[in-house]
């Protein structure tokens, strides 16, 4: 199980993420939570998702221009990891322009913070290969 979530992080992570909040939203109902007015904040929000992009791009970048003859990058091809990144990264972009869509259609502000969740998830894996990529190539 423990192989299964770390191959396919990209999809049980923001499928656990949705869980637990569709669990909470039913928790929380009877306090109004969820009701409250993000308006004046998600501009703000829609901020961080086009910083993430940026993120984003360039830590494809970094991993495109990282040497692939180490015996680092052989390994991460062996066992696939640079497909698992590459997905993190389009989940990370497609989640993070989706939160600009929603915006620009003034969609409710609950929907909005989940997907830019979910970004911020899909970023923070991505952040954690590019790291480990990063660090482990020039030993």
């Amino acid at each position: 199980m423990k192989k299964f979530i770390k191959k396919y992080c990209y999809i049980t992570v923001p499928a656990m993420t949705i869980i637990l909040y569709v669990i909470m939203y039913i928790l929380s109902i009877k306090i109004d939570f969820f009701k409250l007015n993000f308006n004046d904040d998600s501009s703000t929000i829609i901020q961080i998702a086009g910083t993430i992009i940026g993120f984003l791009l360039t830590a494809i970048t970094i991993f495109l221009s990282l040497p692939k003859d180490t015996d680092l990058m052989k390994r991460v091809k062996k066992y696939n990891h640079h497909i698992i990144f590459g997905r993190c990264i389009i989940g990370g972009l497609i989640f993070s322009t989706l939160s600009i869509i929603l915006w620009i259609f003034n969609v409710n502000c609950t929907i909005l913070i989940t997907i830019f969740g979910l970004s911020l998830e899909e970023t923070l894996m991505s952040a954690y290969y590019i790291y480990k990529l990063s660090i482990y190539n020039f030993q």
